[in-house]
């Protein structure tokens, strides 16, 4: 796994290292958009299957290819949360809140059908890499000596194993996206994306979790193209 991994993100880092020489020799072809909005994350984890909602914010640097109209290549830097919230059989709440740097590579092709409007569809791969993030705990207990029943709350980091080596998540995600959306007066964009983690996004020591095992993450995003 370690192996692909660095494959993926070699890969990745030659087509960015390829897009950023296209953009100095085509300057004059070239836009950035700052982006924001809200995630919408799907996880599977053995039997359990949730999601919840995050946000996703950045900047996305977009080449127009001259030759073929409407052709066009983009890369971004974007922080993602992409939160997990449960209810486990005891019915307590239970949550995750893993931060991310996605990193998105796209192609994609822009048709105008009105003066003012036109409408727009990209796809390729990504890297995520985990930055920080807890895993919050409701389990229940009870006083041996009086015989009461109380909650107990308890957090572990998301992206390393604590004492006991208990769940967590892998720091790196590669996968693949696509997105649509519209463009309105040459400056804002309407967009909808949805990314395929093609990694198994958790680790188990306890048996949880080794059967399904994935993550999707999709987002509606309102971006500003200068």
């Amino acid at each position: 796994m370690k192996m692909k991994t660095r494959f993926f993100s070699k890969v990745m880092l030659i087509v960015a290292l390829s897009v950023c020489g296209a953009v100095a020799a085509s300057a004059q072809n070239f836009s950035v958009e700052a982006t924001a909005g809200v995630g919408f994350s799907n996880y599977k984890a053995g039997i359990l299957e949730e999601g919840g909602t995050g946000f996703r914010v950045g900047a996305i640097g977009e080449l127009q290819i001259p030759k073929i109209k409407g052709l066009y290549g983009n890369a971004g830097l974007l922080l993602s949360l992409e939160n997990l919230t449960y209810e486990d059989a005891d019915g307590y709440g239970n949550s995750m809140n893993p931060y991310f740097l996605n990193i998105p590579i796209h192609v994609g092709y822009s048709y105008r059908f009105l003066d003012k409007l036109s409408a727009f569809a990209e796809f390729g791969p990504y890297i995520g890499i985990g930055l920080g993030g807890n895993a919050k705990y409701n389990s229940f207990d009870y006083d041996e000596e009086t015989g009461e029943e109380f909650t107990t709350k308890e957090k572990y980091p998301l992206f390393k194993a604590d004492e006991e080596g208990y769940w967590f998540m892998k720091r790196m995600q590669f996968g693949l996206g696509i997105k649509v959306g519209i463009v309105a007066y040459e400056h804002f964009k309407l967009s909808f994306g949805w990314d395929w983690d093609l990694l198994k996004p958790f680790v188990s020591t306890d048996g949880f979790g080794t059967s399904a095992n994935k993550h999707n993450n999709g987002y509606l995003s309102l971006s500003y193209i200068f």
